[in-house]
């Protein structure tokens, strides 16, 4: 008899769960993963936009050590302007750094006679024009004797737009920059075509 009143009293004290419900055990699970993931998402997404953001700066600090560069010249100054091109041989592309040696027009007088009343480039490739204002550039060949090559820069020095072979003592004619400028290349015609430069074309000093 006291056995039997034992063994009831111990099992008054055992502790009955409750049935699990699976369904919304699984639905905690998926709540949990979701928040999981959101937050990983969140994450990652800030150190990309912070990543974009420092090349972003960096890409604005070399655009703008290359127009402070550039609009330190002064007139008559030679500039080297390098640029690679990409030629294919034996089904192999191959990078080829290219130079142009360039006089440069940096006032309103020097720029306004660019290279009119010249019948020979001698020991330059051409002229870099340098603006103080980022605007539509407009170019026409009065008293120009040489036909030229002209390319219209973005401070990137990416171009913007190319002009090949002009007429000359033309000023009818007025060729204009697609889109604000400041920096503007006039070759020898031909020059374009020879040297394989493109709108893909990149330019660095």
């Amino acid at each position: 008899m006291k056995l039997i009143n034992y063994l009831k009293e111990k099992s008054s004290k055992i502790v009955h769960f409750k049935p699990v419900n699976k369904h919304l055990l699984i639905l905690k699970i998926c709540l949990i993963v979701f928040l999981l993931s959101l937050a990983t998402f969140y994450l990652w997404n800030n150190i990309s936009k912070n990543k974009i953001q420092q090349n972003n700066n960096l890409i604005s600090s070399n655009i703008q050590n290359t127009i402070n560069k550039l609009l330190e010249l002064k007139d008559n100054d030679i500039i080297k302007i390098r640029f690679t091109h990409e030629n294919i041989y034996n089904n192999q592309i191959i990078k080829e750094e290219k130079v142009l040696t360039l006089e440069v027009a940096r006032s309103p007088e020097k720029r306004t006679k660019g290279l009119m009343f010249r019948k020979y480039l001698n020991n330059i490739d051409g002229m870099i024009f340098i603006f103080d204002e980022k605007k539509i550039q407009n170019f026409w060949m009065k008293n120009t004797f040489i036909p030229l090559d002209i390319i219209f820069l973005d401070d990137d020095l990416t171009i913007i737009n190319i002009y090949e072979n002009t007429l000359v003592n033309n000023d009818k004619i007025i060729y204009s920059s697609t889109k604000p400028c400041r920096f503007v290349i006039e070759l020898k015609a031909g020059s374009i075509k020879n040297l394989y430069i493109n709108n893909k074309t990149k330019f660095h000093i």
